[in-house]
């Protein structure tokens, strides 16, 4: 897998289930002049798996390998659930954690009062009635 693969599984949130890391983390640069925290990833275990060929076996079998210093995951804010939903709509083609409306669900089930579906159905019923669809249009049908 390349740098690209790793970013976008991110990006769609397929380490999401790792405890305490959010996706931010994986994009986040310290400086300006820093790579991203996915690229250290990607080099370390580069770097981790060629010792790991290139060593040999010791007098008792044990495979040594001399690991410099480990990384951590930064320490960075987590994006706006919005951001989320963007990035996952971009690399998969659809929302998977949510929907960009969620967060107005309480506002469109106490001031709506009609949806765009009951417009298919008989439209006398309809008549003479002041129709709130979810952007707060008021609408008489008459």
């Amino acid at each position: 897998m390349n740098k690209r693969c790793f970013e976008a599984l991110a990006m769609a949130g397929a380490f999401d289930s790792f405890e305490g890391t959010h996706r931010a983390q994986y994009f986040y640069k310290e400086s300006e002049d820093d790579s991203p925290f996915m690229e250290k990833i990607i080099k370390y275990a580069a770097n981790y798996q060629s010792k790991l060929n290139s060593t040999q076996q010791s007098l008792f079998g044990e495979i040594s390998v001399n690991q410099e210093t480990e990384i951590h995951l930064p320490v960075c804010e987590p994006w706006s659930k919005l951001k989320q939903l963007k990035l996952e709509k971009e690399v998969t083609g659809f929302y998977m954690s949510g929907h960009p409306l969620d967060s107005y669900r309480t506002e469109m089930e106490s001031f709506c009062n009609a949806k765009l579906g009951d417009l298919k159905g008989d439209l006398r019923q309809l008549m003479n009635h002041n129709l709130i669809f979810c952007r707060h249009r008021k609408f008489r049908f008459t």
